[in-house]
């Protein structure tokens, strides 16, 4: 008749399941203690009356509307054997707020009647839509059925030997509380996802790889050509050719550097110096990229956002398929295009 709601596989799962299912049951326990304060009386205190194996639950929920809830309030007032119960909370509500807006449907009914919230009585029989009676014997479900609200029916069905699963037998609506169960596992995913990006991001910094390289004792300056020898044709998506095997090719021609390089390490204040004058001489005329070879990593994050912040520029990290393409070899560097060739400029810092 309904389906049955998913669960954790065994190992690690299981043992997380069992976990949730822990929190759930505090949360009954806590729902209903809640409740039964707030209405000025305590079931589960000594000298209560005990409930006997044989019991009833009404699976409810507030989409069944608060004329309905409040009428089966009222038929099962006082009654020890009988208790309603919802899946959860209704979204963007708590256990408080979801245990006040119940209160106000109690007003004035005394004795009250027991009232928690537990979804493992929903997920015990599958349940998708409500009201749903069970009639339970110590852990055992006797039977049950969709569209009721009173047991009677299932207690006559039980005497001519009719048991178990008794369909659906009267209007039922969606539930519209979720799973706290389901919730809870949510949320735990949620927090383990964002704590482990959060350590992820915090522990960048002692991880990451450097591209570090030796400081530049003398200025140097060097050009480098950047042509190439095609050595397999190049097509478009329709496999004209666009460039034929053995064509040389410089990508100067094509797709102009226009900007400034600069290269250090930040360690050393006098390359910071430098580079701030370097990125100030063409500022407003040429981009500037500041990358770095490396950082004080005892400094983390917020090393790298004083950094930011003295050079009022975003800062990068060498990688090394820059380094490599621009053949840098030493720091500070600067790196820029004067026609079909890239310059790179060295600056010696001497003592």
């Amino acid at each position: 008749m309904l389906a049955v709601a998913p669960t954790l596989s065994s190992g690690a799962g299981q043992a997380q399941q069992e976990s949730f299912d822990d929190m759930a049951a505090e949360i009954t326990a806590r729902s209903k203690a809640l409740l039964d304060e707030s209405v000025g009386r305590r079931l589960t205190r000594a000298g209560a009356p005990a409930i006997s194996d044989r019991s009833t639950e009404v699976l409810a929920s507030a989409s069944m509307g608060d004329a309905a809830l409040r009428r089966l309030f009222e038929s099962v007032a006082g009654r020890a054997d009988i208790i309603v119960v919802f899946r959860g909370v209704l979204p963007g509500e708590t256990i408080i707020t979801a245990m006040q807006r119940i209160h106000a449907l109690l007003n004035g009914l005394d004795p009250p009647p027991n009232v928690v919230i537990d979804p493992t009585k929903f997920r015990s029989v599958g349940a998708t839509a409500a009201p749903i009676v069970v009639v339970r014997e110590a852990d055992r479900i006797v039977s049950f059925a969709a569209g009721l609200t009173s047991e009677q029916y299932l207690l006559d069905r039980e005497q001519a030997e009719e048991t178990g699963d008794l369909g659906i037998l009267g209007p039922t609506v969606e539930i519209a509380e979720v799973d706290l169960i389901e919730e809870m596992q949510r949320q735990a995913a949620n927090l383990d996802i964002t704590a482990a990006r959060r350590r992820a991001v915090e522990g960048f910094w002692e991880t990451v790889r450097f591209e570090e390289l030796p400081t530049a004792t003398d200025d140097r300056i060097r050009k480098m050509d950047p042509t190439v020898t095609v050595t397999s044709p190049i097509t478009d998506a329709d496999g004209k050719v666009l460039i034929s095997r053995g064509h040389t090719v410089n990508p100067l021609d094509r797709l102009p550097f226009t900007t400034r390089l600069l290269v250090f390490d930040p360690r050393e204040p006098r390359q910071v110096a430098l580079v701030a004058k370097l990125a100030e001489e063409v500022k407003g005329r040429r981009r500037v990229t500041l990358t770095i070879t490396a950082l004080d990593r005892s400094k983390g994050w917020e090393g790298f956002r004083d950094l930011e912040n003295a050079l009022s520029a975003p800062v990068y990290l060498l990688t090394g398929d820059v380094r490599a393409r621009f053949q840098i070899q030493r720091t500070p560097t600067m790196v820029e295009a004067q026609g079909r060739e890239f310059v790179i400029t060295e600056f010696g810092m001497k003592e």
